[in-house]
């Protein structure tokens, strides 16, 4: 495609550069240097004119549209208000005196650079309190600055207003690259950015985390112009991208030459990975990528092994976007709307037979709406359905509610599930019919978020009534359009949609249309306001009855093909399917609604919360930093606590459910697998008389990142229709699920296909259900396990809080009317801690704090090798010794093991007063009593005068038997920075103080429900309320570290914990010949890699011949000798890479060193630590850039290394832009990681 020059010289001027171009070009360099070409004069406007001056289309791409322009008023208007406000508080500027705010805009000078910035030195010097629009150039980056804010230490914090109710990561970006740029300019800047934001919320964000994406994205883009010769254009010719810059294939830039050039993303399905991948493989355009495969008429037929391996993708997933790569290429002959292939007919059983009572249901939401305060994202704002009544043109009738708030959301949602379950009383047989996932995930989103309705959606999701439209076209046909979205669909059945428009006609429009109503709103224009929301509901309305006419349309399809397309067996409610699902009904299941019953004390609980809620909002009105009571909170999380193992659960089986009727190549979730061939390794057999009949299954399958499978995990093993006799079925769903016991007991790559993996499976069948030769299509994880006792203890503790509000009538908002237990002091977060003269004996200040007062919460925060065990035996000893009854809890038996076993250890006279409650058919460690709720009375009787530890599981603590018969005097809960609070209140029932050990800057606590409350947060890190250290006040952090030397505790420090680690003296003994102390930097450029790297493999295996046999002191006082290759672990994220270096490093001879994933090595050491990122580029990265580097695995990977730590990775990781802000903080602390690292270029031999 040739490109129009403009007639004008073409010598570079000088390079001027805005932020804003900046971080365009790291989204698309092409697009960024084709506008900057516009710019200069060197290529005409798309529109045609000589220059960007002479272009008067406001629809041109080189213009703001005219949606952004009058959102860019609206912005202004919003501007003013707050520099209003700020005159209004400090007044107008004086030379010469402090105070009052500087309008630069208004100064003399006010043209002249050089000028101001000594008017605003001088000015920042004399105390001046605002600067307003203040230019500034630092480099070769110009921009001006809203707002420079005096803050009390007297330092400028760089602030931005935006009309936006929340903050952008654009926004953020600006704010940090102003700060940055005023920094080295020599201004005094705050350490902080502040965003004024459309809600009323001022937020800060700390610029150093943040910075440093700032600068690789300035550095990368200045260094890419200063290559370009004046005059050069960037081309995109013969269907190559240009080389020497990056393209996106996606902006307004990118998009018609993707078309034109027939590159390879008009293919539906391929990704911008794929694309990469392509490239590299030389096949650059639709064309080529058709003639792959070697006929797409016939289903069964693949592509070459040797072509997908010079691709680097599965044979699977390149014979599908080879195939829809040659569909395109027919539906260029054919006439519009194109053509349309049925690949698989059993999607099409998902229909359903149409209903009078049936509806077609279509959500709006505004997913960066939150409330003030809030960090609960997203406002669906639109409930919009149809039915098959029709109008008087044809079209089904629309029906609406709107929601412009949190409170309106809530009604809403209730009236429509209302609305749905009455409509289902008097139609039976009707169903809910969308496109997409996305309607039932909000659904249950909002159920969560608001607690309300829960009970009724499950059973509306349980009963099938939800008919997801897309599954059925996803899975059944093919077309030759670029995409399944139901606008690409339309055509095929346009002229049932008649005369409906709509005004807006994407999704991305519909968010900005609706910001920029509530804009319009917020700035007095209702009418506007009112029209922007008048064509929301005609796109609302269009996308409903779209998807009417799309059922129909199916059902027409599979009829004119004779596709017997599936009826309801039978209307009704559902019933639970099994014991497990039963656990999964909820309180409001429950017949019983009087006062004490778990609906009971919820009703009272939420109407409580209520109250406080708006005495709270009412307060902020004239205190707007008025921080939320504790009454408030204490209710909100006793209230949510109630029903939360049943919301646990029910993301279980509602995924379950899914599996059962949606495509396979949807299924993703831990220990998920598609399997692609089965072998029957050891048939149906029983290992003993009484054994259930047990067979042994090879599943051969692509590894699936995103989906992990776990060596020893149950899961259910899923089988498509028809199904053998006896498994377990659902009226909703096409398959069917063996409910009985099955493990995985080998995880392998595939020999032949590292990209493969064979797992093997022991299934087993419930009695009564005959041998079978059929084989799985696949497997899910296991259902899960009983909560009943912990469901109950969460239960008691809201009736408790409960009865504590309702006895304080109008008093209710003093927070000591409540209950004065280690639950509400936990909620509260209220830790205990007591400073004694000796503060270097921890363990003594720990136990001083515990006896201080009753209750007592204390927390211990303990980063990597900071002796946390250690100092928790002594801590238990002590207390045992001065007869105290202590429970030891955590998420796993090895984890309480590990506890009791350090106490046993160091204190043997404790034998026989330590005891373990223990699974079944297992003994516990040597030297411990093992108990169970049968025999720890016995226990306790036998121990009357004096302290025991007893170690048990959540499921033993909260069951009251288990308790002495006086209760814990302490509960010891490790590792609980991964243990959620919910578990924590109830196995503090029984005790009088908790002490928490962990450190909420490791692995995570994991948690599959969706909450309104975030009560599924870990213990520990509720109590540190998102600081990097435990505040002092609120418990003890082990700043000294006993594994790393200091030049390694220093970044892990800086990363993690606010600089406040430090290593003991000891440890700047350790040393190794020939190499420094230290994180180092090795980058292995490699493209297309998602979870294997042979590349990073090849490295590792360099770098661990390199480290072997060099001299390797711990420290004075234990010989030096020589470093082998079990001193030296690697950590890798994904299991595939696993594999890939473990084979390296045998082919090598290095079969001692430990390789695995991040959560095997927890709580391990080794003189070296190397960690393998893996994928080529945030793109390839298969479960996001953020689990790749994301600061808490970094941090627990690197610092299992005592000496040194090398972090693996591609370069082109480097280059990510994240669009959220957490993961913009994330990225800035990594690059200030591998920034500050030692570049690694080698080592020299050793002696």
């Amino acid at each position: 495609m040739t490109d129009p020059v403009a007639p004008q010289d073409c010598r570079l001027p000088q390079q001027v550069l805005s932020v804003t171009e900046v971080v365009a070009a790291a989204r698309c360099e092409f697009g960024a240097v084709r506008r900057r070409e516009v710019a200069l004069g060197w290529r005409v406007p798309p529109c045609g004119a000589q220059s960007v001056a002479h272009c008067t289309d406001d629809g041109c791409d080189t213009h703001h549209d005219a949606m952004s322009q009058r959102l860019s008023a609206l912005g202004d208007a919003f501007e003013a208000e707050v520099i209003a406000a700020l005159i209004a508080e400090h007044g107008l500027w004086q030379p010469g005196l402090p105070g009052g705010v500087l309008r630069v805009g208004e100064l003399p000078e006010r043209d002249d650079l050089t000028a101001v910035t000594g008017i605003v030195r001088d000015a920042m010097d004399q105390g001046v309190a605002v600067v307003e629009q203040f230019p500034v150039q630092v480099g070769s980056v110009r921009g001006r600055v809203d707002f420079l804010v005096r803050q009390p230490d007297g330092l400028y914090a760089v602030c931005d207003a935006k009309l936006a109710r929340t903050a952008s990561a654009d926004a953020v970006l600006q704010i940090t690259a102003y700060a940055d740029m005023l920094t080295t300019a020599g201004f005094p800047i705050a350490p902080v950015g502040v965003l004024f934001l459309g809600s009323g919320v001022q937020q800060q964000y700390r610029v150093a985390d943040i910075a440093p994406v700032w600068r690789r994205l300035h550095t990368r883009y200045e260094r890419l112009l200063a290559g370009r010769t004046p005059g050069e254009l960037v081309l995109w010719e013969g269907g190559v991208p240009p080389a020497t810059v990056s393209t996106c294939g996606r902006c307004t830039e990118c998009e018609p030459l993707v078309t034109v050039n027939r590159d390879v993303l008009v293919t539906m399905g391929v990704t911008t990975s794929h694309r990469a991948r392509l490239l590299s493989a030389g096949i650059t355009t639709v064309d080529a990528l058709a003639a792959l495969h070697p006929d797409p008429t016939d289903p069964r037929a693949q592509v070459s092994a040797q072509d997908a391996a010079r691709v680097g993708m599965s044979v699977r997933a390149l014979t599908k976007i080879a195939a829809q790569a040659a569909l395109v290429i027919e539906g260029e002959g054919a006439p519009e709307p194109g053509v349309l292939r049925i690949v698989d007919t059993r999607p099409f059983g998902l229909l359903r037979e149409p209903d009078e009572g049936d509806i077609f249901f279509d959500f709006e939401g505004d997913p960066l709406y939150a409330e003030p305060g809030s960090r609960d994202w997203g406002l669906e704002y639109l409930f919009g359905w149809v039915t098959r009544q029709l109008d008087a043109d044809g079209q089904p009738v629309f029906h609406a509610l709107w929601a412009h708030t949190r409170d309106e959301e809530k009604t809403a949602f209730i009236t429509f599930i209302d609305w749905v379950t009455q409509r289902r009383e008097q139609y039976p047989g009707m169903h809910v019919y969308h496109y997409a996932p996305y309607e039932t995930t909000a659904l249950t989103k909002l159920a969560a978020r608001h607690g309300t309705r829960e009970a009724e959606l499950d059973n509306l999701l349980r009963a099938g009534v939800f008919v997801d439209v897309y599954a059925v076209v996803r899975g059944g046909i093919r077309t030759s359009q670029p995409s399944l979205s139901i606008k690409k669909l339309e055509p095929f059945y346009a002229d049932r949609l008649g005369a409906l428009r709509a005004g807006v006609t994407t999704a991305g429009d519909s968010i900005v249309e609706y910001a920029e109503a509530r804009a319009a709103l917020q700035a007095g224009d209702h009418q506007g306001a009112q029209q922007r929301l008048a064509r929301l509901e005609a796109y609302n309305r269009y996308d409903c009855a779209s998807t009417y006419h799309l059922v129909q349309w199916l059902i027409e399809l599979a009829d004119d093909h004779g596709i017997a397309w599936r009826s309801d067996p039978a209307a009704g409610p559902a019933q639970p399917l099994d014991d497990a699902l039963a656990q999964t009904t909820s309180p409001d299941d429950a017949p019983d609604d009087s006062a004490d019953s778990p609906v009971g004390v919820a009703q009272r609980l939420a109407d409580h919360v209520e109250v406080l809620r708006h005495r709270w909002l009412a307060a902020r009105v004239t205190n707007p930093q008025a921080p939320e009571p504790d009454v408030l909170t204490v209710a909100r999380m006793a209230w949510a606590g109630i029903d939360y193992n049943a919301r646990e659960k029910k993301q279980y089986w509602w995924a379950h459910f899914a599996r059962l009727s949606a495509p396979v190549d949807e299924w993703s979730g831990k220990d998920t697998f598609v399997a692609s061939r089965v072998d029957v390794v050891e048939d149906w057999a029983r290992p003993t008389p009484r054994s259930a009949l047990t067979r042994t299954l090879a599943l051969w399958g692509d590894h699936d990142p995103a989906s992990p499978v776990t060596v020893g995990a149950q899961v259910v093993l899923i089988y498509d229709a028809p199904a053998p006799v006896g498994l377990k079925t659902a009226d909703s769903a096409s398959r069917a699920w063996n409910g009985a016991q099955c493990l995985v007991t080998e995880v392998t790559p595939d020999p032949g296909d590292r990209r493969r993996v064979v797992v093997t499976v022991t299934e087993k069948v419930s009695a009564g259900v005959d041998r079978f030769d059929d084989v799985p299509v696949g497997f899910g994880p296991g259902a899960p396990i009983s909560t009943t006792a912990i469901d109950e203890r969460l239960l008691d503790f809201a009736r408790s809080v409960c009865g504590a509000l309702d006895a304080a009538g109008d008093n209710v908002e003093d927070a000591s009317i409540l209950p004065d237990s280690v639950a509400v002091r936990l909620l509260r977060r209220l830790g205990s801690r007591v400073d004694a003269a000796d503060d270097h004996n921890r363990a003594r200040m720990i136990v001083e704090s515990l006896r201080s007062e009753c209750p007592a919460v204390v927390a211990v925060q303990g980063p990597p090798g900071a002796g946390k065990t250690f100092v928790a035996s002594h801590v238990i000893a002590s207390l045992a010794h001065q007869g105290w009854n202590i429970a030891v809890v955590a998420q796993s038996h090895a984890v309480i093991n590990n506890v009791l076993t350090s106490v046993l250890g160091r204190f043997p006279e404790l034998a026989g007063r330590i005891a373990k409650n223990t699974p079944k058919k297992t003994d516990p460690p040597a030297g411990m009593v093992p108990v169970t709720p049968a025999t720890i009375g016995q226990f306790f009787a036998d121990n009357t005068t004096q302290g025991v530890v007893v170690g048990a599981t959540a499921w033993q603590l909260a069951n009251p038997d288990f308790a002495p018969p006086h209760g814990w005097d302490v509960v010891v809960i490790d590792e609980a920075g991964q243990y959620s609070l919910a578990n924590s209140l109830a196995v503090t029932h029984a005790a009088d103080r908790v002490l928490l050990l962990g450190d909420p800057q490791q692995l995570p606590q994991v948690s599959q429900g969706t909450h309104p409350e975030p009560i599924n947060e870990s213990a520990l890190s509720w109590l540190v309320e998102g600081h990097p250290i435990v505040p002092e006040h609120r418990g003890f952090f082990l700043d000294h570290t006993w594994r790393m030397h200091p030049d390694l505790t220093y970044p892990v420090s800086v990363l993690s914990y606010d600089g406040q680690l430090q290593s003991v003296p000891l440890t700047s003994q350790r040393a190794l010949a020939g190499v420094a102390p230290g994180v180092y930097s090795v980058p292995v450029p490699h493209t297309g890699n998602v979870v294997a790297s042979d590349e990073e493999a090849h490295a590792i295996t360099q770098l661990v011949a390199s480290l072997c046999g060099r001299l390797w002191r711990e420290h004075d006082g234990v010989p030096a000798r020589a470093l082998t290759a079990q001193d030296i672990i690697v950590v890798a994220p994904y299991n595939a890479q696993v594999h890939t270096v473990r084979a390296a490093l045998d082919r090598a001879g290095y079969t001692d060193t430990r390789v695995g994933t991040v959560d095997k090595f927890q709580g391990q050491e080794a003189p070296v630590a190397i960690v393998t990122l893996t994928a080529s580029s945030a793109d390839d990265a298969p479960r996001g850039i953020d689990f790749v580097r994301n600061r808490n695995r970094i941090n627990v990977s690197i610092s299992r290394g005592q000496h040194s730590a090398f972090l693996v990775h591609s370069p082109a990781l480097l280059d990510a832009l994240p669009g959220s802000i957490t993961a913009l903080e994330e990225h800035g602390a990594f690059l200030r990681l591998v920034d500050s690292a030692i570049p690694y270029h080698g080592f020299p031999d050793p002696p």
